[in-house]
């Protein structure tokens, strides 16, 4: 597994110092790991990165306790390193998202100000800018709903224009056709 971690084989690797693996701006690492060794403690699970043969960083966790002789000395000490590549690209990929998804939600908000803003405009009474806002409001939603379950893959402008506008169907003429019904947005 070793072999397949960090590119070396057994032959490269045996009889060669740690430091191999250890990046030159995390060797103070080592210097903490075996300080911790030599006083008997272990070294509990920490995330951090190795090098690969090649010269790529792979990130693990490393786990490291003394290994004792029969009467109890350290006479060295046993590391264990994991592969968490898929767990750091996990989490890069939930931030990726997270950033995406207030960017979609300030968006929401923009529009959301200018419906209202412009249904004022065109409402005598509050509670038919009430009613308005609501329709409005709906027809986002469903728009939004549109884009959701085509996995926002998009959906045709011709889908969105008719969600987008059916909350405008008492402001003014309705929107008909079935213009760019085959355009993605």
């Amino acid at each position: 597994m070793a072999e397949r971690l960090f590119g070396y084989t057994p032959a490269e690797a045996i009889g060669r110092p740690v430091t191999m693996l250890i990046p030159t701006d995390r060797l103070d690492e080592e210097a903490s790991i075996i300080a911790r060794i030599r006083a008997g403690g272990s070294v509990p699970s920490y995330e951090t990165v190795r090098l690969r043969k090649e010269g790529r960083l792979i990130p693990v966790s490393l786990t490291v306790s003394p290994i004792r002789d029969g009467i109890g000395r350290i006479i060295g000490a046993s590391k264990i390193a994991r592969d968490i590549s898929s767990h750091k690209e996990s989490e890069r990929r939930i931030r990726l998202l997270m950033r995406e998804v207030n960017h979609r939600v300030k968006s929401q908000y923009s529009v959301i100000i200018s419906m209202i803003r412009e249904t004022s405009k065109l409402t005598s009474t509050p509670a038919a800018f009430l009613e308005q806002v609501r329709e409005r409001i709906g027809a986002l939603s469903e728009s939004h709903d549109l884009l959701v379950n085509a996995e926002w893959r998009g959906a045709t402008v011709g889908d969105l224009v008719r969600r987008a506008t059916q909350g405008f169907r008492s402001a003014g003429p309705s929107v008909g056709g079935r213009a760019g019904d085959h355009t993605s947005a």
